[in-house]
């Protein structure tokens, strides 16, 4: 029998209810999960840990969300790991250029439950 690496997701989000959700289940469906609330303790998770796949609010406390975007994806650190960007109804337009690039997705935060993130990430890491 053949036994699977467990993955790791990485979710910024300063909201702590639905990050304890959306954490939750990742964790039901076999994921490790480290829960950050800011850009700065996600860059310092991201120098000590590999992760499998980033969950990131946009509009997360502690920086400029398309600032920060450009730095995880041009820089070594997510390379390899494919991004969900989780956004606000208004910076849908905005970010729609980075989707299907650099294995950039996103999801509007509003119209999405912790379920419906939790099962596209699952499927941005089995991609």
């Amino acid at each position: 029998m053949e036994e699977t690496a467990i993955k790791h997701a990485l979710i910024i989000e300063d909201d702590g209810f639905f990050s304890e959700l959306l954490g939750r289940r990742l964790a039901e469906m076999g994921f490790r999960v480290t829960v950050v609330p800011s850009v700065g303790d996600a860059k310092k998770a991201l120098q000590s840990e590999t992760v499998d796949v980033v969950c990131f609010d946009m509009v997360v406390s502690g920086g400029d969300g398309l600032k920060t975007l450009s730095e995880f994806k041009t820089g070594t650190v997510l390379k390899n790991a494919p991004l969900l960007l989780l956004v606000d109804k208004e910076l849908e337009r905005r970010v729609s250029e980075w989707v299907g690039a650099d294995a950039v997705e996103y999801l509007v935060k509003q119209e999405s439950s912790p379920e419906d993130i939790a099962l596209k990430i699952e499927s941005l890491v089995r991609a």
